[in-house]
Formats: C-alpha cells, sequence, structure tokens
C-alpha cells in the first residue's frame, strides 16, 4: 500500500487541480495512506498476540 501511495501522488495531486468529477478521485488519495498505516498496524498487533 506504501507503493501504491508514493506511485499516485502525481497522479492524485493532478486530479485535486482539476474540476468537476476529477476532484472527488483526486482527495480519495489520502486514503492510500490510511490503509497502509492500517495494515502495518494490523501486522504488529498480530506478531505481537503469537
Amino acid at each position: 500500500m506504501f507503493a501504491a501511495f508514493v506511485c499516485a501522488i502525481p497522479f492524485g495531486l493532478y486530479l485535486l487541480g482539476q474540476n468537476g468529477a476529477w476532484q472527488l478521485f483526486g482527495s480519495f488519495h489520502p486514503l492510500y495512506l490510511l490503509a497502509a498505516v492500517l495494515m502495518t498496524l494490523g501486522k504488529a498487533k498480530t506478531k505481537r498476540i503469537r
């Protein structure tokens, strides 16, 4: 997910600069980062339980 976030930065910023519905798609870009953080925290929690 971190790789998807880093690769999508230029595209997400470009879409945020557009008018109309494309701004909606650009605004979802931070969700990649949120998903990566949540996945990382989930893996760390799983390792502590075992």
